[in-house]
């Protein structure tokens, strides 16, 4: 049974790299109220009025605005005109990304320890490797530049769920829902040539322990995790039942607070996953 370490946004943040929605939409904040006048009905102007409404998870925002649209008669033009935005949308983010990653890693990050106790984890050469343990990454930076600086010379391997601009594979979008219509259904992460999640919930379900590092186990994502966590909160059987380690590192109490309240969202009741399971959260701020 595995240690599988999943990383999200929170994790390149605390690297050094400010790869978050919020940062890319401040960024492009000025420009695109220049280009897309307020009342104007179109994704860009629905991301500007409602990013902030879902703590600017782009993808969330981009969902909610999809599904507003399947609910009416769809507009061949306006649609059309979305996908061509959302495209649009997804070029910039990749370019902003690869620009934000181009900055120099902070080695004295928990980010940092963590990657580099995973590499020597693997490097261990009396594991098996069905005990091995494993990375997924949610984000599209090139997290081999930085396995690189730690060890020049390690195998360094990991699972990229939703690509990484080094491949130029990423994939932006949102879930599967059978409520989106018409062309909107290719924001869908499924429809993009790139997409192969590859065995991430059987390797989540064997897992031994699990840690969360700077996902804010969001609604969009919640695909990936959300029945493992399901399954943990189960009591079972006292004699055959498997205990769980579960970490959630995060960057204050704040964070914490939201993560929780993502996962209740999702259907995870908190008190059962932590009095049948070991559940921890580590804060990487000192404030």
């Amino acid at each position: 049974m595995k240690h599988i370490y999943v990383i999200g946004n929170g994790f390149d943040i605390d690297l050094g790299w400010r790869t978050s929605y919020k940062e890319f939409y401040d960024s492009k904040l000025v420009r695109w109220k220049i280009h897309f006048p307020s009342g104007e009905d179109c994704l860009p102007v629905y991301l500007l009025d409602h990013a902030g409404e879902n703590w600017y998870d782009l993808e969330r925002t981009i969902f909610d605005y999809c599904l507003l649209k399947s609910q009416g008669d769809l507009d061949e033009e306006l649609m059309n005109k979305d996908y061509r935005d959302y495209l649009s949308i997804k070029g910039q983010l990749e370019r902003f990304v690869g620009e934000c990653s181009n900055k120099q890693v902070v080695v004295e990050s928990k980010a940092y320890e963590m990657l580099k106790s995973y590499m020597e984890e693997r490097s261990r050469d009396q594991l098996p490797n069905d005990m091995l343990p494993e990375l997924i990454s949610f984000n599209y930076t090139p997290l081999s530049k930085v396995a690189k600086q730690i060890a020049p010379k390690a195998d360094f391997k990991y699972i990229p769920i939703h690509g990484t601009i080094e491949k130029n594979s990423c994939i932006f979008g949102f879930h599967d829902d059978n409520r989106i219509k018409g062309l909107y259904r290719d924001m869908q992460k499924s429809m993009d040539d790139n997409y192969d999640p590859g065995k991430i919930m059987p390797l989540l379900m064997d897992a031994r322990s699990i840690t969360f590092f700077g996902l804010s186990m969001g609604y969009i994502d919640a695909i990936y995790f959300k029945d493992v966590l399901k399954a943990a909160s189960q009591p079972g059987d006292f004699h055959t039942r498997k205990t769980m380690d579960i970490e959630f590192i995060t960057r204050d109490k704040q964070s914490k607070k939201d993560i929780k309240k993502n996962l209740q969202d999702i259907g995870i009741d908190i008190q059962s996953l932590s009095t049948n399971n070991n559940v921890k959260f580590t804060l990487t701020s000192k404030a």
